[in-house]
């Protein structure tokens, strides 16, 4: 992967676990960092493997036969996870594509299984990648008070045989694969909402193979500790991809949002096989008319950023500390999800301090 020794000697080695749909994209995206080198690659048949990487039929081989130092994983949560939990086990640095879990669950027992091992779990963030050019747009246009809080996820979704059609797989659809990242965003600068009021929509497109029977589209509705509501949409198959939350005050707002990449045109600006929009982002401190004041950009491509963002705390003492707070941050966001799910159900708001409470966990600091 270089071509000098020295050079070699200061890429951080690392595995990769996904399939056959999720390695090319991990595949490039390490290599995108340019501080990785790539060792070893599994959970994928190596008929289906690169030949310029070393194959491991089976993930725990990788791990203590591949001299790497950290593991890449993406792909079908079963799998994922198994990986994860092996890896905090034998004290590898993991980093995950976004959402860890398929419920609060799931997200809890890796949260427990990285502190327990005192291990470094990385689930991508899109909110830690624009949190920097968020304080700097801030200062800019300093809000008295956040009126009204709007959040909007646009996905192209998933291929028609992709595990990420079913729920028993995925765990949920759109709002748990697309609306993620703009509901930690969301929670990270509002806080965890009282209640959560949702509507769900399936629209089987007609050219998938296999019946979706996850949602395409989904509303909520979410009253904040503050007594002001924000409201999150989120949608498959519509184009251009794209994050973006808007905090409304009365003499102005702030709007973070992605950016297409440069090179590629904008409905491609989005990876399925990594959960993740490709692109940049912009935080705008705009004006009550409406105008944009001044742009923050906090610089390169969010994967690419994160895993640059992960690197650096493996090379920190404080690496781990980082990122349970990161995870604490991200359960919040798989508690309003499964309260989603409910409201959809039951048509009635529901508390995510509830589900805190049943799995007698202490609510996060935000």
């Amino acid at each position: 992967m270089s071509t000098t020794d020295d050079h070699n000697a200061e890429l951080l080695p690392v595995g990769l676990v996904g399939t056959a749909a999720e390695l090319p994209a991990l595949l490039e995206l390490a290599l995108a960092t340019e501080q990785l080198a790539v060792r070893g690659q599994a959970g994928l048949p190596r008929a289906a493997a690169r030949d310029d990487v070393p194959w491991f039929d089976d993930p725990r081989v990788l791990m203590t036969h591949g001299e790497i130092a950290a593991l890449l994983v993406a792909g079908p949560p079963t799998a994922a996870n198994a990986a994860t939990l092996a890896a905090l086990e034998l004290g590898l640095p993991v980093w995950r594509a976004a959402p860890a879990g398929r419920s609060f669950t799931e997200t809890l027992e890796l949260l427990m299984a990285a502190r327990d091992a005192s291990g470094h779990l990385h689930t991508a963030s899109w909110w830690q990648y624009v949190s920097s050019a968020a304080l700097e747009a801030a200062e800019c246009c300093p809000l008295d008070e956040i009126i009204f809080s709007d959040a909007l996820a646009v996905g192209p979704g998933p291929a028609a045989r992709s595990w990420r059609n079913a729920a028993g797989q995925a765990g949920g659809g759109a709002l748990l694969q697309v609306g993620w990242h703009a509901l930690e965003a969301l929670i990270a600068t509002r806080g965890l909402p009282d209640h959560v009021y949702a509507g769900l929509t399936l629209r089987t497109a007609e050219s998938l193979d296999t019946p979706r029977d996850v949602e395409d589209a989904a509303a909520l509705t979410l009253l904040l500790p503050d007594g002001v509501a924000a409201a999150l949409r989120v949608r498959w198959s519509a184009q251009p991809p794209a994050v973006a939350l808007l905090h409304f005050g009365s003499q102005g707002a702030l709007c973070y949002r992605t950016t297409a990449p440069p090179d590629l045109p904008p409905e491609r600006a989005w990876s399925e096989a990594l959960g993740a929009p490709l692109g940049g982002a912009m935080v705008d401190a705009r004006d009550p008319t409406g105008k944009t004041l001044e742009s923050f950009d906090p610089g390169g491509a969010f994967l690419a950023s994160d895993l640059r963002r992960f690197v650096r705390e493996i090379r920190s003492e404080s690496g781990p500390a980082a990122t349970q707070a990161v995870l604490e941050r991200q359960l919040c966001v798989a508690a309003v999800v499964e309260c989603a799910y409910l409201s959809a159900r039951t048509r009635q708001p529901e508390d995510p301090r509830r589900i805190f409470e049943v799995h007698k966990w202490p609510l996060p600091e935000l």
